[in-house]
Order: structure tokens, then C-alpha cells, then sequence
């Protein structure tokens, strides 16, 4: 209960069983046990609420977490931070090795407060006096033990360039690998193990850096048996144990796709912490842990232990003005973006922008405040792309690259003002380049494709990739050479007026050469997921496969798809053996998946492919259309239609694929209509009756379709049953005349012989209509708000969104079915009614019934549909 911060100043704020109850929550997740398994929840169904008030009664003080600590909390603290700005220490201070770290518990450095605030320039300076004491001190005593480490530091505080930097590391590590043979020569003893294990520590961190993995990992393993011995007689060492086990998850998680191992060794950081260890690592160790968890499929976990970060920094961090709360909150944020939740991504996004908006203004020339604020924008800018607006989402993207631009024009014209330039400049230059390419995508992968735009956007990011660290170089040139060939060996069209298959195929064997040269230099160098997709998909395009196994992209999507295969691109030995239906790609792989997907079903003959795999490509592509609305399906949110407008393409796809089939499937048809636009598994109705659907596609870069299926079940009076799809004329699919059909009483003549079927339908129940389209806004009437409100709609039978007011509903009724039915059909006998699709008003604060919503338009005349009296 002391965690429970008290709100504001003066007299202690009661605060709810709510409120606690998350805060054990939290605690629960963060604290493990390994001989207790407590149970908690809530009593019954009806949760209630009730209220603890603090005393206010003179000379009783209650206890409360403070921001404060004491002299040991605040070197554990500095001895054991993860991050400044939420990135891996060793990505920000390379030089603050753990050796470094045990000075500081032993020698008590001065600190400038008892606050559990730290920012890199503080831990530098600190770094520097430490390096500047021992060089006026020295005195050519080449046996001092530490001389070599402070040796390392004075070289790595002064790397002016990133090339400097990494020639320091490649010398530090061949001389700790002197130091300490593997296998070692011999017994250290008991006094020189501390030493020996924050060397190997350190060692195993420039393996990892330098991608060494295999190093790496048997160096970590060597350090922490000797941390865990030395830490018995000598306590001071358990926080730097402790930050061992998490840089060694950190190197499972992101290079050795060991998720299972990587969330062990989160866990047991923070049990050998000792004590309570500070809030801004056990957050790091969380959301770490919650990426790790996402990658297993395992998205509960991983959002109980976001939540646990998020009130780790909140209850230290009252006023939203820590680093590291500001960091917490955006990979909340990208973690929200992973599960395609986009709304709650951005308010996540919008939450840490304040948090870094406040640190800047306190401290207008930090770059690295400036550099979390252009990551935030360019997660919005991500977000709209998502949302299926890729024009507002390049225009933000454009903003954002011409804002970095002009930064780091100004930051070299500053640079030797600024202690750690190469550092800010490799962080700069990398989101230049991932706000490039992601322009790139938005034409690559986008609704409306623009292929020499994006093979222009991959050319510029690629130029600009020696700027960025090393670390993270390799990866993202394989990438985007695999994007930039895609975008030129496109088929020529009108999207694509200068396909160049010979640069393309050069691209393919640049990146071919890369990767061999990382296989010799890693000894093994598994592609990224997302890479090795886009990979297949360039090397098909280019070499336009005669055969279903020369087709290297059907290799590989099929057996992804496949719940008997592993993951792709796992190099583990805990590979999950998941299909893709359970969740395990993240949002990048699932698109690019899905991009793969259109291109087999549109080359599916030409590719050697038969029927029945391109039914099964078709099958896989709306699985992974499925994944991207399931979390909110399984939530029982209404689906976000933004999202809906995002897939729509591939469904189109799949739809038009399906329908040009002979004889099309028309039931499945129905199917991917309902999922199209309603985002919900489509589930027959309990009541039999005859179904007339209209669906109209636009699939990337095509002129759109428009299509009527009738699915009428047999009956006794319908013996055998009737299914029916028929492609309209081209000049009834425009977008303007559908909605002015719908809305007035020129009705659009049906198909000849969908009218004489209609005419002679034997069935009880009259005819369902589904026409409805709130992606594209068809049949969905357009209600003017002010600021106070925003549409919503609930589909597919989900939660409905409140009505706030009683002529919302009515507006359906002011749209009708754009096709001429009372020709064929009496009134009664054909049901022109929402569909399932239910509209709702949300509001902030929703007004009486009786209160006028301002600019709201006079009700309309009702406006007899077709057919109708």
C-alpha cells in the first residue's frame, strides 16, 4: 500500500480498491517468488468500489513512495542503469563499462541529487573525471591492475567518429581476450574473481555489440558463473550480476530469437537486484520482457508487463518528467502498433511526446530529447499509414526527414561543441533513414502503388546508411537493397512505366555478396524475417519461376503458413511451431506476407503454380488479414475502420481472385465480403433466408469491380439451393453513382438474369440485403460533428457503441439499396435493413436527450426506397 502515490500536495487523497488493486497487479508481475504463488482477484462479478482515506489526523504521517533516495539507492542506481532513453545501455555509452559501474558503489562519486533522474551527459561527466583523476595520478606504473580499463575509457570517451569508435572496441576486445583465454590458464582465486567477472562482462558486451554472437554468448556465460560466486563474499557486486543477466536477454531477444531464455533472464535481473532495485531498471527488464513475450505469441503476457513498466516509472514519476517514463510510454506505444491497435498506440505516443516536449523546454539543447520526439512522429506518421491514409502519412514523413535533415546540418556545424557527436549523429542519421524508407513502403506496399517513387525513397535511404551505427548497418542495407530490387522488377504498367530488371537483379547479387560476407564473419547470419520474405519475393520477381519449386517465394510463404513448420528465420533451439493464425509474425512480416500473397495470386499461372496452391495462397492471405484484426476481435472492441480501409486492397484481392474462378465460389465470397467489411468472423444467421450481397473492389492499381451474389440455401420450396455472382457493368461500380442511387430514387437496374432469379425465388423468408460499406463510407450516412464527438461504429455483432442520441439510428434508414429490387420484388419481400451494422455516436460527455447537438442539419425527409410505397 505504500506504493500508492498521493495525488497533488497538502492533505493525503483517498484513493480506490482499483487503484490498488492494479498496483498489486503490478507488483505480483515484477517480484518473482520461487516457493509462493499468490492468488488474488476480485470476489465475485460485481466488483463495486470503495475508498481508503488516509489520516489527516496532526503528528501521523502516512507512508508513501518517494522519488528520493539514499545514498546507497542513488550509486545502485547509477551502477545499474539499463538506458537513458530506453535504448540498451551499450547503444548509448559504450563506455560505461561495468568496471566503471563498481567504482562507482565503492568510491561514492558526489551526485547532484537523491532523485532517481539520470541523463547521459551526468554519467559522462562522471566518466570523465574518473578517466582525467587517473591520468594526473599515474605514474608509469605499468603493474597497476586498473590501468588497462581506464586506458579503454580514456579511448572510447575520445572516439571523435564512429570509425574511431569501433577500431576501439576491435583493440579492447583483442586484449581482454589476452587477458582472459578461453579456456583459462589458470585459477583466478576468490579475491581476483570480481575483477576477472566485470572484464568478461564487459568482453561479452563488445562481442554483442560487434554481433559476435556465439562469443558472446559463452563469454556471458562465464561472467555470470563468476558473478555469482564473487557476489556471495562480496555484495556490491550484485547489481552488476544483475545488469549481466540483462544484457545477456537482451542478446538472446535480439539476436539469438532465444525469446524464451531472453524473458528468464529478464526475470532473474531483477530477483538478484538486491533490495528493491530502482524503478528505471526494473521498467527496462519489463518492457524488454513484454517484447520478448510479443514474439512468442504470448500478447497477454506481454501487455501485463508493459502495464508493470508503465507503473514502475508513473509511481516514481508523478509529474511525467523521467526519461525513462517518457520511453515506457512509446514502446507501449510500438508495442500497441505491433498488435494493430492503432488508437491506443497513439495515444501512447501522444502521452510520451508531452514527457519529452517537458524535458526539451527544461533543456533546449539536449539531442537526444529532440531524437525521441522524432521517433514519436514518426510513429504517428506510421499510424496513419495503417489507418489507410498513405498520403497524409508521406506528407508527415516528408516533414519529418527534412526536419532531421536541417538538425543534423546544424548539429555538424556544432559538432565539437558536443562531447558525444558521433553517438547523436549515428542516432540522427539512423532515423533519417527509417523515415525514408518508410516512405518508401507507404508506395511499395501502399493502395495506391507508386514503384519508382519507392525504388527512389530505398536509394536515398541507402545513401545515407553509412551514417548510421554499425551495429545495425548490415541488417538494414540487406533490407532495403531487397526493397529498392522489388520496387524496379515490379511488372511493367502504369504503376510501373520504368521496371529495370537488370539493376534490380544487381541489387539481388549485391545483397547476396553482403550476405556472404556475414556469414564468414559471424559464422552463421540468419536474415531477418521481414528481410528474408522480401528476399524471395525480389529473386522471383526477377527470375519469373516456369515451376511451382522454382518458385522461391511459394517456398517460402507456404511452409510459413504451415503449422507443422517452424518460424521462419529462426535460428533457435527453441523454435515455435505456431501457424500464423496464432499470431506469432509481427506487423512489418505480416505485410510484407500479404504483399507476397497479391503478387502470387496475380502471377499464379505464370508462375507455375496450380489451382488448388493458389486457392491455399489465397487461404494463407486471409489468415494474415485475420491476424491484424484479432486482437481487437478478441477484445470485443468495434474494429477500427481505418484499419479495415488499410487491408481492404488484400481482400479485394483475394475477392476478385476468388470470383474470376470457375465456377466462383460464392459462399466463400459472401464470407470475405462480411470480413471485408466488418472486420468480424462472419457467422451464419440463426434465421435461414435468401442473401443478396453487393461488394465492390479496387485492388492495387486496378480499375474497380462491382459484384452481386445471391446465396440462397435449398429448401423443400427451393430444392438444390441457388448461389449466383455477377459482375456488373463497368459504369455502375463508379463510387459517385452508387451513393446517389442509394440516396435517391433512381435506382440502379439489376442484371438481367440476377432479375428473372429474383422474380421466381420460392422462400418463406424475404431476401437479406447486405450492401453497407463503412470502410468506404457506402450506405453510412455522414453525421456532422463539432469537437466534442467522432463516429464510431460496432460491427459484426460486437459491443455497440452507445447512442447519445435518439435520431442516430434513423440515419440508416435515409440510405437505400442502390439497386432496383422493387422492380422484381415487393416490399415485404426483401429486407433492406443495417445488416448487423449498428451506428453509434460516442461521446465525451454525452448531453441530455433534449439538448440541441450543435450543427447538426434539420432532420431529412424520408425518401421512399425503389419499389417501395
Amino acid at each position: 500500500m505504500t506504493a500508492i502515490p498521493q495525488r497533488g500536495t497538502g492533505s493525503p487523497q483517498p484513493f480506490s480498491a482499483s487503484e490498488l488493486f492494479r498496483t498489486i497487479d503490478g507488483n505480483l508481475h515484477t517480484i518473482r517468488s520461487d516457493r509462493q504463488s499468490p492468488e488474488y482477484g476480485w470476489i465475485g462479478e460485481d466488483q463495486g468500489e470503495f475508498f481508503f482515506h488516509p489520516t489527516t489526523q496532526a503528528g501521523v504521517t502516512w507512508p508513501r513512495q518517494t522519488r528520493e533516495l539514499d545514498s546507497v539507492g542513488q550509486k545502485q542506481l547509477l551502477a545499474i542503469i539499463p538506458s537513458t532513453m530506453g535504448n540498451w545501455w551499450a547503444d548509448e555509452m559504450i563506455w560505461f563499462m561495468p568496471a566503471l559501474r563498481h567504482e562507482i558503489i565503492v568510491r561514492e562519486p558526489k551526485m547532484r541529487s537523491t532523485e532517481q533522474y539520470f541523463d547521459i551527459e551526468a554519467i559522462r561527466r562522471i566518466a570523465l573525471e574518473r578517466a582525467a583523476d587517473h591520468k594526473a595520478n599515474y605514474k608509469e606504473d605499468s603493474a597497476r591492475e586498473e590501468h588497462f580499463r581506464y586506458d579503454h575509457l580514456h579511448r572510447l570517451l575520445h572516439a571523435k567518429t564512429l570509425k574511431e569508435q569501433v577500431a576501439v572496441i576491435d583493440l579492447i576486445i583483442q586484449q581482454l581476450e589476452c587477458r582472459y583465454p578461453q579456456p583459462a590458464t589458470e585459477d583466478p582465486g576468490r579475491d581476483a574473481m570480481a575483477e576477472r567477472a566485470l572484464d568478461l562482462h564487459y568482453l561479452a558486451v563488445l562481442y554483442h555489440v560487434r554481433k559476435r554472437a556465439s562469443e558472446a554468448r559463452a563469454c556471458y556465460e562465464r561472467a555470470l558463473a563468476e558473478y555469482k560466486v564473487a557476489a556471495e563474499q562480496k555484495p556490491n557486486l550484485r547489481p552488476l550480476y544483475a545488469l549481466c543477466q540483462m544484457d545477456y536477454g537482451v542478446l538472446c531477444q535480439t539476436i539469438l530469437n532465444q525469446f524464451a531464455d531472453a524473458r528468464s533472464h529478464f526475470a532473474a535481473a531483477r530477483e538478484i537486484a538486491e533490495g528493491r532495485p530502482p524503478a528505471p531498471f526494473v521498467a527496462f527488464t519489463l518492457y524488454k520482457e513484454a517484447e520478448a513475450a510479443r514474439r512468442m505469441g504470448a500478447f497477454g503476457v506481454s501487455d501485463r508487463c508493459m502495464k508493470s513498466a508503465c507503473d514502475q516509472m508513473i509511481d516514481i514519476d508523478a509529474e511525467r518528467a523521467h526519461p525513462m517514463t517518457g520511453a515506457v510510454l512509446k514502446y507501449n506505444a510500438w508495442a500497441c502498433m505491433e498488435q494493430c491497435r492503432f488508437e491506443q498506440a497513439r495515444q501512447s505516443f501522444e502521452a510520451s511526446r508531452q514527457v519529452f516536449q517537458k524535458l526539451l523546454t527544461r533543456n533546449p539543447n539536449s539531442a537526444n530529447y529532440q531524437i525521441e520526439l522524432f521517433h514519436i512522429q514518426h510513429g504517428l506518421a506510421m499510424i496513419e499509414r495503417f489507418q489507410g491514409r498513405d498520403e497524409e502519412a508521406i506528407r508527415m514523413f516528408r516533414g519529418l526527414t527534412e526536419d532531421i535533415a536541417a538538425t543534423v546540418q546544424s548539429l555538424d556545424n556544432s559538432g565539437d561543441l558536443l562531447a558525444n557527436f558521433a553517438e547523436t549523429r549515428q542516432l540522427y542519421a539512423e532515423r533519417y533513414v527509417n523515415s525514408v524508407d518508410r516512405q518508401g513502403d507507404c508506395r511499395l506496399y501502399g493502395a495506391i502503388p507508386d514503384y519508382t517513387e519507392a525504388a527512389d525513397d530505398y536509394r536515398r535511404a541507402l545513401r545515407a546508411v553509412p551514417n548510421i551505427p554499425e551495429g545495425r548497418r548490415e541488417a538494414i542495407t540487406l533490407d532495403l537493397l531487397y526493397r529498392r530490387a522489388i520496387a524496379l522488377a515490379m511488372p511493367a504498367s502504369a504503376n510501373n512505366p520504368n521496371q529495370n530488371l537488370t539493376l534490380a537483379k544487381l541489387l539481388c547479387d549485391q545483397a547476396a555478396s553482403l550476405e556472404e560476407q556475414l556469414v564468414k564473419k559471424y559464422s552463421v547470419y540468419p536474415l531477418l524475417r521481414k528481410t528474408a520474405i522480401n528476399k524471395a519475393i525480389a529473386h522471383t520477381l526477377i527470375h519469373n519461376p516456369a515451376t511451382a519449386a522454382e518458385n522461391e517465394l511459394w517456398n517460402l510463404i507456404h511452409p510459413t503458413f504451415d503449422s507443422a513448420s517452424p518460424i521462419l528465420g529462426e535460428n533457435s533451439r527453441d523454435s515455435v511451431r505456431l501457424p500464423l493464425a496464432t499470431k506469432e509474425l509481427d506487423r512489418d512480416e505480416i505485410e510484407r506476407l500479404m504483399f507476397g500473397c497479391t503478387l502470387l495470386l496475380r502471377n499464379w499461372k505464370q508462375w507455375g503454380l496450380t489451382e488448388l496452391d493458389a486457392l491455399t495462397c489465397c487461404d494463407h492471405l486471409r489468415a494474415a488479414c485475420r491476424s491484424a484484426t484479432r486482437p481487437a476481435r478478441l477484445a470485443g472492441r468495434a474494429i477500427d475502420t481505418g484499419l479495415l480501409k488499410y487491408l481492404r486492397p488484400f481482400y479485394d484481392e483475394m475477392f476478385q481472385f476468388k470470383a474470376e474462378l470457375s465456377p466462383p465460389p460464392v459462399k466463400e465470397l459472401v464470407e470475405i465480403a462480411w470480413e471485408a467489411t466488418r472486420g468480424a468472423s462472419y457467422r451464419k444467421p440463426k434465421e435461414i433466408a435468401p442473401i443478396l450481397v453487393f461488394y465492390r473492389t479496387v485492388p492495387r492499381g486496378r480499375a474497380p469491380s462491382g459484384y452481386l451474389l445471391l446465396d440462397v440455401t435449398a429448401t423443400p420450396g427451393q430444392p438444390g439451393g441457388i448461389t449466383q455472382c455477377h459482375l456488373l457493368d463497368e459504369e455502375w461500380c463508379d463510387e459517385n453513382t452508387l451513393n446517389r442511387a442509394s440516396t435517391s430514387g433512381s435506382s440502379l437496374p439489376l442484371p438481367r438474369g440476377l432479375a428473372r432469379v429474383l422474380a421466381g425465388l420460392q422462400y418463406e423468408a424475404p431476401l437479406e440485403c447486405r450492401w453497407r460499406d463503412p470502410v468506404t463510407g457506402l450506405g453510412i450516412p455522414q453525421v456532422p460533428t463539432n469537437g466534442e464527438w467522432t463516429n464510431n461504429y460496432a460491427l459484426g455483432g460486437l459491443v455497440p457503441v452507445p447512442v447519445a442520441f435518439p435520431q442516430a439510428t434513423s440515419l440508416l434508414d435515409r440510405h437505400y439499396f442502390p439497386f432496383n429490387l422493387g422492380a422484381v420484388l415487393p416490399s415485404e419481400r426483401f429486407s433492406d435493413r443495417a445488416d448487423g451494422l449498428a451506428l453509434g455516436i460516442a461521446a465525451r460527455s454525452a448531453p441530455a436527450p433534449s439538448e440541441q447537438i450543435p450543427h447538426m442539419r434539420p432532420a431529412l425527409p424520408t425518401i421512399p426506397a425503389p419499389g417501395r410505397p
